[in-house]
Parts: structure tokens; sequence; C-alpha cells
């Protein structure tokens, strides 16, 4: 790149002209480096040597703001670039769409999908594979399904970047069998599937603790030629131990040994981690010993799941001491760190404390929403609910947004005093910030509306909620179905 740089700099010396050409290769060079001051910089200069940018320039500026999260900046440029007469290619709208899924805002994403298609651009399979899987991140299934149909129609040929998304997002929605299912009808019309897909799938199986359809999953997979990696295993590994079945884990690090993978620096850590949080250290401690005997040196992210075992156990001052061995071996504790230690002081009431160690986060720029939310909890446990309000906002003007978490921590206490008003006014604001509600906050409003006697409310947010394809709990039905049945009234949705 810098040799680059010199001949055009040596081109403008000795007079010679440079057409668009150069400049667009070293802009675009720029910023896949990450470098957009200096792409941003190649670009003024190219406008004042009289030269105009094309679909290129912009668009390789365009990709470079929207893969650091810069998506305001990108944006201002497909205005000014459209405002020039510049029409956008696929590759522009790609980039956009891609930048705003990163950035959770699937709403605009859409947006600029429809606008793509009004101007006659036609998507190709990136595009569709970014929008479904930023669909499924945000559980909207039903319209990554839709994507996908449209998708084939256009004749485009999903792959496993197209299944892998939506075999997850059925997971993390809670419909893992209709995953299985999807799973199977791909198999049995010959689309090729890699270990990615089954990986969503046995992760899936895991996290609601059916370790049995996990393995018989993991069965089919290598019948159907298709052999296991260590992030399977990992995963296998990671819900056997939250099992605790000491005798399927030996078993299954076994067959791992056997197909010559042995654990990493990532599965070594993760098993730390389930056993701290478990309350077994005596495991941990093992562990850890184990892995350091293997010639892994503990980063990060050993030492914060560590400390974090530490501080649930109660251990504060041994989980201290490890956080100096950290600094002292050159690592720097990350705002996952330190929030090991604010989750243990909220959780004790100690929330004097809790606020000095958030404001020293504030400082050094650690705060992310994740410590927000726990301040938020420690406050509304404790019963200060107005000052749980007042984090939302402080957290709003620092630039740190808020997530469903967020509202729903509050959202439960407004509903356990009865300030059902108190929590639809939260409900209506989460909305208006475009997040999503999940299961959990759904199911909480619902059941505080059947309680209530708010019936209509309940309904129709239930509606909202199938909608989205996401599901009551046993608890939530079972109270709505009685409050129907006690006042004999029959909501939206009862058939």
């Amino acid at each position: 790149m810098d040799e680059a740089i010199f001949v055009l700099d040596k081109m403008l010396n000795v007079g010679i002209k440079p057409t668009v050409y150069p400049y667009n290769i070293l802009i675009s060079g720029q910023c896949k480096l990450g470098k957009l001051n200096a792409a941003q910089s190649l670009f003024v200069e190219m406008n004042d040597n009289g030269l105009t940018p094309t679909v290129v320039t912009y668009t390789s500026l365009i990709d470079g703001y929207c893969k650091k999260g810069e998506t305001n900046k990108a944006l201002r440029l497909y205005h000014e670039m459209t405002g020039k007469g510049i029409s956008p290619n696929v590759h522009t709208f790609t980039a956009l769409i891609s930048g705003f899924c990163c950035a959770n805002m699937i709403t605009k994403a859409g947006q600029l999908f429809n606008e793509m298609v009004e101007m006659k651009v036609i998507p190709n399979e990136v595009t569709y594979n970014i929008l479904i899987e930023g669909n499924c991140k945000e559980g909207n299934m039903g319209r990554a399904f839709e994507l996908l149909d449209e998708m084939v129609k256009n004749g485009l040929v999903p792959d496993t970047y197209t299944y892998r998304p939506l075999i997850s997002g059925l997971c993390s929605t809670g419909r893992v069998s209709e995953a299985k299912a999807f799973v199977d009808d791909l198999q049995k019309e010959h689309h090729e599937l890699n270990e990615l897909c089954y990986s969503a799938l046995l992760h899936g199986y895991c996290k609601e603790g059916r370790l049995k359809d996990a393995l018989s999953a993991c069965g089919e997979m290598v019948k159907r030629g298709i052999a296991m990696d260590l992030i399977c295993y990992a995963i296998l590994v990671h819900g056997i131990l939250k099992e605790n079945d000491t005798k399927l884990f030996i078993s299954i690090l076994k067959e791992m040994l056997n197909q010559g993978l042995k654990p990493d620096n990532v599965m070594y850590t993760n098993m730390i981690d389930m056993y701290g949080k478990a309350g077994n250290l005596k495991m941990a401690i093992g562990h850890w010993d184990i892995m350091v005997s293997e010639g892994y040196i503990p980063n990060v992210v050993t030492y914060t799941v560590m400390i974090n075992g530490l501080c649930k156990a109660g251990f504060v001052e041994k989980a201290e001491i490890l956080c100096k061995e950290m600094l002292i071996s050159g690592l720097i504790p990350n705002e996952i760190t330190y929030g090991c230690f604010l989750d243990h002081l909220t959780k004790e009431g100690n929330m004097k404390e809790a606020m000095q160690l958030h404001k020293a986060m504030l400082k050094g720029f650690l705060a992310n929403t994740v410590t927000y939310n726990m301040l938020i909890r420690g406050l509304c446990k404790f019963g200060q609910i107005q000052e749980a309000a007042w984090i939302l906002v402080e957290m709003t003007d620092n630039g740190i947004f808020p997530d469903c978490i967020s509202y729903s921590t509050i959202i439960y206490e407004c509903c356990r005093r009865g300030d059902l008003q108190g929590a639809f006014q939260l409900w209506e604001s989460m909305l208006k910030q475009d997040l999503k509600p999940d299961a959990v906050a759904y199911n909480l409003l619902i059941y505080r509306c059947c309680v209530a006697g708010e019936l209509n409310k309940a309904f129709e947010l239930h509606e909202d909620m199938d909608r989205r394809g996401l599901k009551l709990t046993r608890a939530t039905y079972a109270c709505l179905f009685h409050r129907t049945c006690l006042t004999g009234s029959v909501g939206p949705t009862s058939s």
C-alpha cells in the first residue's frame, strides 16, 4: 500500500495527472486495512484534482465505515452519492444492509433492501444471506423464511451461509424441533450442509438440556459424512457440564481425543467457566492447572471466567488477587472482568461501591449495556426504581444504548408494584427505540396484564408475540386461559 501511494505521489510530482482508477484502488485498499482517515484524505485529494468519484469509490468508503460501525457516516456518503446522480449498485446496498444488521438496526436494513428493489438493483446471494441472518438474530423468523423463499424464486442458490442462521434462529426462539425438521428436509432435498449448520442445532439441543437428542444428531451428522469438529465437541462438552454428567463428559473427551482432537484454550476456558458458575471451584482450579500444564497460557477471557467463579462463590479477595496477577502478566482487564466485581456488588446490595466502580468504568470507557443492566437490576432489586430510571437516561446520554433487558428489568419492578401504567410507558419507549422485546419480556407483561384483569391488552400482546414466532410459557398460558374462563370473555386469539 505504501509503495502504491509513493507511485501516485511520484506521478503527481512529475505532472502526470492520474485517472480515477488508481485512486479507487488506493481508497479500497485503505478501507480494507481499516485506515478510514487515510481513505478519506485520498477521497478529498481526488476531488481537489478535479476527478469525479465513481460508484466504486463511494462503495469502498461506505463499506469501510459500515465495518467500523459508523453507519451514520456511511449513510451520509450514500445520500451524497445519489444526490450527485451516481447510482448505487448491489455492492453498495449490501455493504449498507450489512452495516445496519451488525448495528442491530434491522428495520433500517429492511428499508434499504426495499429501496434497493425499487431502484431495480437486483440483490445477490450475499445480500439475502446478510438480511436473513440479521432477521434471525432479531428473532424475526417469519421474515427470514420469506426472504429464503424470495431468494429461491429469484433463481439464487442458498448455501450453508443461508441455512446456518435459520437453524440457529429457530433454536434461539425455542423452536429446536422445527430446526431439526428443517435440517431433515434440507438433507432429503440433497442440500449440502456442513458442521457449522449442525453445531447450531447441537447448541439448540444443549441449551434446552436435550443431550440425548444432541448425541443423536451427532450420530446422524457422522452418518451423513460430516465430521465432528472441535466446535461441535465444545458445544457438547458445554451441554454435558450443564447437566453435571461426569461419566458422559469423560466418554466424549475420550472420543474427541481418539479423533485426534485436543481441547484448546477456548474449550479449557469454557470448562473453567462452567465449573465456576456451578460453584465447583475445585474442578475449575483443577482444569486451570491442567490447561497451564498443557502449555496453554491463560488469556483475558480465561482470567475473567476464573474471577467470575470466585466472585460468585463469595471469594472476592481471591478474585482481586487474581486480577492483580493478570495485570502483572501483562493482560489488561476488560469491561467483562470489572463487570464480575460489579455483578457481585449489586447482588449483595452494596450499591455505594457499585456506583463508585461504575464511575471508574465510565472514566476508562469500559461501561457498556451489560454493566448498566447490572446496576439497573441492583437498584430495582433493592427498591430504588426511580434511580434505575435515571440510570436508563444516563445510559443513553453516554451514547450507550439500552437493550430489551434494560427496559424489562424496570418493567418487571413496575409490574411487581402494581404500576401497570408505568410498565406500559416503558414498553412503548422500548418500541420507539426500535428494540424488539424477547419472549421473556412478552411473557412478563402478558402475565401481569392477566393478574390485573387487563385481558384485552394481554391478548393484543399475545397476537404481536405470535406474529414474531415467539411462544408463551406454560405459566403465562395457564394464567391467560384461567382469567379468560373466569371472566367468560374470549380474546382475539382464543381460537
